[in-house]
């Protein structure tokens, strides 16, 4: 990964839990930070199994927001 990916990829696993954590306590931040983990460790393992390599590069860029907006959809109605 170069550079702007690693910081594209640290901002999308940082911003759901800081702005889950300003929301709703500083605890569901952190197990929002650990469920975006687990959820992203996942989903990469399985689109490593079936995206040809050239998918992978524009996976990259998708996979954190489209993973933080489920997260933060998902926080925000089962938490209210």
């Amino acid at each position: 990964m170069k550079s702007h990916q690693k910081l594209w990829s640290l901002f999308f696993l940082i911003a759901p839990a800081v702005y889950i954590g300003m929301e709703h306590g500083f605890w569901k931040g952190i197990i929002a930070l650990g469920i975006y983990a687990v959820l992203s460790m996942i989903v990469g393992w399985i689109s490593v199994l079936s995206f040809p390599t050239k998918f992978m590069g524009i996976w990259a860029y998708l996979k954190g927001p489209i993973i933080a907006g489920i997260i933060i959809i998902g926080f925000n109605y089962f938490m209210s």
